[in-house]
């Protein structure tokens, strides 16, 4: 009898499990998100995205200004589907304190997966302790002392641009 208990307790037991894992994974962010209350742009079905016209470089733009004027500086955009809202911020203040607590404000796992992808697993990658070691390694290199090096050569290379800028303006 206890066996027959078991074969039948073990689907209504997994099938609690995944209907709470979809429940916390799709339908609470959806509802109960206090990204959700940020005013941004809707998509005309569940899986639609906003990430397409933000990341195509033809229109991105575009896209952005338009956000900007509709929306304001920070707004909420649609990553995946519905249930992956994210926040899309301009502001320059917001980025400087979202900066400054990457623990708390990580990156999306498909953005750090997609630039693993390109670059590797590199400070712009990297979150927590990683990302914090390798700021450090950085840092050295950006610091007072080597960047007054670095001085000569870019205003002599910032001239030359300029050179060019005025001529190609002088000859159009």
């Amino acid at each position: 009898m206890p066996t027959i208990l078991y074969v039948l307790a073990l689907p209504i037991v997994a099938g609690g499990i995944i209907a709470r894992y979809l429940f916390l994974k799709i339908a609470h962010p959806i509802i109960w998100s206090p990204i959700s209350l940020l005013p941004g742009p809707i998509t005309a079905t569940f899986w639609g995205s906003n990430l397409p016209a933000l990341f195509d470089s033809k229109r991105s733009w575009k896209v952005h200004e338009i956000f900007l004027e509709k929306y304001g500086r920070t707004l909420r955009v649609f990553g995946l589907a519905k249930f992956d809202q994210r926040i899309l911020t301009m502001d320059p203040m917001a980025i400087g304190y979202i900066l400054q607590r990457s623990q708390t404000y990580q990156k999306p796992w498909q953005s750090r997966a997609f630039i693993s992808s390109i670059i590797g697993e590199s400070l712009f990658s990297a979150e927590g302790t990683k990302h914090r070691c390798q700021r450090r390694i950085a840092d050295q290199a950006f610091g007072e002392r080597n960047l007054q090096s670095f001085l000569p050569i870019m205003f002599t290379k910032s001239s030359q641009l300029a050179e060019k800028w005025i001529a190609s303006t002088q000859g159009a």
